[in-house]
């Protein structure tokens, strides 16, 4: 399969449709053996420098990127001045703080206030190693590791309105549920596949308060979660759909500090440590499209940390279920 087509649909949104040669350019070095998903170096006017993106997928310990980056660097260096900068204008671009969503969801449903948090999804070790429970490929995936955006608008209905230290409030129901349905899931190899409302089985967070200030309220977060999905789908690329069974089931624990002055969150870290099991075609937990094949769908260890992300919506990139879902992430379910 051909990185062309993919390749021409970002030259057109990145405004470098107007140069003819591109195409011609990358047709050249997309051969028969070229894959989707690869590392490129391209000049901001698009001339493609250097990629790895054939198939087999090389190892990382072959240096071939250190290679590619070499090769790059030699290209560029041969590059006039003209080929190496985009001097045409730059395009306009109106409501410059929603652009990266408007396609996707209207900016008015996304509040200026909405809470943002990254979230870390990694394997952790596994009693017995890495291998146990199946087979494992260690250079493939061990320390892998991926990340996602959390959206949680009309942020002051997290915090209770009237704290007592000691006291205990469950958060909104929408909170966890969204939660256990969109950000609890297994997207450390590929992209994570949500869980549907009746997949969860369980999504129980709560506050407890332990300090009280004028300007500022701790709160202790703790809670579980479980979701599992079962039915008949494709547990690889290139696998037939079958019967099948994939979960996620975690503890959840964190610190949170709001500012009741500001009415903002100063901290928001929290950790959810549990199990996954089983796997879908995009997560590559189950692998028969490449040598060695992997079987990885035992339950293992996994966790997903929660971090406050200062930047708030404007600088963040929209959670993976927003570009699928729109609107419907919103949902209090």
């Amino acid at each position: 399969m051909s990185a062309v087509p993919v390749f021409s649909q970002f030259v057109l949104r990145s405004g470098l449709g107007d140069i003819p040669s591109v195409h011609q350019q990358w047709a050249g070095i997309a051969g028969p053996d070229s894959a989707l998903i690869g590392t490129f170096a391209v000049t901001p006017t698009g001339i493609p420098l250097a990629s790895v993106n054939t198939f087999p997928l090389p190892s990382n310990d072959d240096g071939i990127y250190v290679d590619m980056l070499r090769r790059a660097l030699e290209r560029w260096e041969e590059l006039k001045r003209n080929e190496r900068l985009y001097v045409a204008p730059l395009p306009q671009i109106p409501n410059l703080e929603s652009w990266r969503w408007a396609t996707v969801i209207p900016r008015k449903q996304v509040p200026p206030e909405t809470v943002t948090l990254r979230a870390y999804t990694r394997d952790l070790p596994r009693q017995g190693g890495w291998n146990a429970g199946g087979y494992y490929q260690r250079d493939w995936s061990e320390g892998n590791w991926n990340m996602d955006y959390v959206w949680l608008e009309d942020a002051r209905s997290l915090v209770p309105a009237d704290p007592k230290a000691g006291a205990v409030y469950p958060l909104p129901s929408w909170i966890a549920k969204r939660l256990a349905q969109y950000h609890l899931v297994d997207n450390v190899l590929g992209k994570g596949e949500p869980f549907q409302p009746s997949h969860v089985e369980k999504a129980d967070l709560q506050f407890r308060v332990t300090g009280v200030s004028e300007s500022r309220i701790e709160l202790r977060l703790t809670g579980q979660t479980r979701a599992v999905a079962r039915g008949v789908w494709s547990e690889c690329e290139v696998c037939l759909p079958t019967e099948a069974e994939r979960g996620f089931e975690t503890d959840i624990y964190g610190w949170v500090e709001f500012n009741p002055v500001t009415q903002t969150f100063e901290r928001f870290d929290a950790v959810a440590i549990g199990t996954r099991w089983g796997s879908t075609a995009s997560s590559r937990r189950y692998d028969t499209e490449f040598d060695p094949p992997t079987d990885d769908r035992a339950p293992s260890p996994i966790g997903v940390a929660f971090q406050l992300f200062e930047g708030g919506i404007n600088d963040s990139v929209p959670p993976d279920q927003v570009w699928t879902r729109g609107a419907r992430y919103f949902d209090r379910l």
